[in-house]
């Protein structure tokens, strides 16, 4: 099979039991959906272990789901996944790292400053996000709702 079908039509191969279908849109989007759980956890083995998941789901149940845009599909996969490893408290050490040396850089004599610091970026990133999402994050963190 050639590289030249669109995503939906791949899809729609897939449904028929086409495993040729299934691999071209396997070899599309493992690189991209790997580096976007790697980003995320820094481990090698949880990212792969994501991406491998997450088709082989698509895989079992691809008579039954509906996908109109299949990059975000699978993207939003990939960061329920992150987010289950991390709720379920087995994410890799390396997530966890960035937030220990802020926390741990709390009780040193700067402790105002990077607190300071920190809101700001904390501010920045909410400012980038799109409106309804930013309104759940206001929700979430600010009123705990």
């Amino acid at each position: 099979m050639d590289d030249t079908h669109t995503d939906l039509q791949l899809l729609v191969l897939m449904r028929e039991d086409r495993q040729d279908a299934f691999e071209m849109l396997y070899m599309r989007y493992w690189l991209s959906l790997y580096d976007a759980a790697y980003q995320r956890l820094k481990s090698v083995e949880q990212a792969e272990d994501i991406v491998q998941e997450i088709f082989l789901r698509l895989w079992a149940r691809r008579h039954d789901v509906q996908i109109d845009n299949l990059p975000v599909y699978l993207h939003m996969a990939v960061r329920y996944s992150v987010y289950n490893l991390v709720t379920r408290g087995i994410a890799s050490r390396t997530f966890y790292r960035p937030l220990e040396a802020i926390t741990s850089l709390a009780t040193a004599a700067d402790a105002k400053v990077i607190e300071k610091e920190l809101y700001e970026l904390i501010l920045a990133y909410i400012e980038t996000l799109p409106r309804k999402r930013r309104q759940i994050f206001t929700l979430y963190f600010e009123e705990n709702l």
